[in-house]
């Protein structure tokens, strides 16, 4: 397993498999087209392609409001490890990938197992806290803190606070000015308005919550010390309940222990698409292992 090669690339610089002629969709922010090696996938002057190879699976969310089909893939951080699809021709897409990605998955897989050499979980582990790049690391992320209401808030307590102390101001400079008092505070007050707001406006980078790397995966247990667990002891990752019964993504060992637990409020997706994304990667990972 390896990261997409073609990710967010200029048009100019595709291989030549990506430039031929194919079935095209209108999928906003992207323009989809299947073509016989893959998926390309355009926006304004970048475009990402896609070989079968690279697809894990596509995770269709059943919104009525604003329909969704995330592309799941090995994208390099910070990335996240799909493509957020919309529009009105997701189902048309869905199949056409679903139909590309089984029709050569099974004979790459055997193709591409190889011997892998003995690891220990701190061959993952270092890395990760350490935040080096494992090539085919992928990361789920909390969503980013950025809110508009944080925004709003800022805002209004910024000229509120900075209009008031840029009235003090000019009534002690320019008593006799009702002029100059009143736009020295108008003034004092959008300045401090816009200082007290910009760390609000700046979007937030998510926290790092699971780490899946083509030889394991990091990950904690409840809140506590992140650990890392190599594939093979891997059985599953599954929709659970953490202690206080609130809805969490559950990590089960071949022997059915509990390996690792998140609650589903720290995911910027909900809980279904993590598990998908997760056992869809947790499964190309162990196909490409030496059995």
């Amino acid at each position: 397993m390896d990261w997409v090669e073609y990710d967010e690339t200029s048009v100019k610089v595709l291989p030549q498999w990506a430039r031929e002629s194919g079935t095209t969709f209108d999928a906003a922010p992207y323009s989809v087209s299947i073509v016989p090696e893959g998926v390309v996938l355009r926006r304004g002057g970048r475009a990402s392609a896609l070989r079968w190879v690279d697809v894990l699976a596509p995770i269709r969310l059943d919104d009525a409001m604003a329909p969704r089909l995330l592309l799941a893939a090995t994208r390099r951080p910070p990335h996240p490890p799909w493509f957020d699809l919309r529009g009105t021709h997701l189902a048309a897409i869905e199949d056409a990938i679903r139909f590309g990605v089984e029709r050569i998955h099974e004979s790459d897989y055997r193709s591409s197992r190889r011997a892998r050499p003995a690891l220990y979980p701190a061959d993952i582990l270092d890395p990760v806290l350490a935040r080096d790049p494992l090539p085919g690391g992928v990361e789920i992320c909390s969503p980013s803190t950025y809110t508009l209401r944080s925004n709003i808030v800022a805002g209004v307590t910024g000229t509120s606070f900075a209009g008031g102390m840029g009235l003090v101001v000019g009534t002690m400079a320019f008593p006799t000015d009702p002029l100059l008092l009143f736009g020295l505070g108008g003034a004092a007050a959008l300045a401090g308005a816009g200082f007290m707001a910009f760390d609000r406006l700046r979007p937030r980078v998510g926290l790092r919550i699971l780490v899946l790397t083509p030889d394991g995966f990091v990950g904690g247990l409840d809140g506590g010390a992140v650990r890392a667990f190599l594939w093979p002891r891997v059985a599953s990752f599954t929709n659970g309940r953490d202690a206080l019964g609130e809805p969490a993504l559950e990590v089960r060992a071949v022997d059915g222990s509990l390996m690792s637990r998140t609650a589903a409020r720290f995911f910027g997706e909900p809980l279904d698409v993590v598990v998908a994304v997760a056992e869809a990667y947790r499964r190309r990972a162990v196909a490409s292992l030496s059995g």
